[in-house]
């Protein structure tokens, strides 16, 4: 049987910058990394608790983050949208179009950007988003 396996260049991380449906591409992106999804464990152990094992259920669910890494372009658009989103408080949308055309979108709220400017390297930025209630897993070609 042949692998389905594919590389992800050409995959596009963007945000949603104009109702109903504009959304602009970031630029230079060179890696994403999609919603972690969790589940909290809540302990429920009681007294009688069969031989003293310990129980639990489930509890609320949690999107995680997403992080972007991308080439760093001072005074670009990306530079300057990606920076203005940590001004922002409401959560916006944001989606992740993979190769396939499959879409991934979430909403949530820009909690860090960092920059790296070293003296033998390109300069890079990290952008890391909290995602806010459930997103939406990969839908098929939009």
């Amino acid at each position: 049987m042949t692998t389905d396996a594919a590389i992800g260049h050409g995959t596009i991380f963007s945000v949603l910058t104009a109702l109903p449906s504009t959304f602009t591409t970031i630029a230079e992106v060179t890696s994403i990394g999609p919603p972690s999804q969790a589940r909290d464990a809540i302990d429920a152990t009681h007294m009688n608790s069969p031989e003293q094992w310990r129980e639990f259920i489930g509890g609320l669910k949690d999107g995680g983050e997403v992080a972007i890494e991308l080439n760093y372009v001072p005074g670009s658009a990306t530079s300057a949208l990606l920076i203005g989103e940590i001004a922002q408080a409401a959560a916006r949308t944001y989606r992740i179009t993979f190769v396939d055309a499959s879409v991934w979108l979430f909403s949530g709220i820009m909690t860090g950007f960092e920059s790296e400017a070293p003296v033998d390297d390109k300069m890079t930025a990290t952008a890391i988003f909290k995602v806010t209630g459930k997103p939406q897993a990969p839908l098929g070609p939009l």
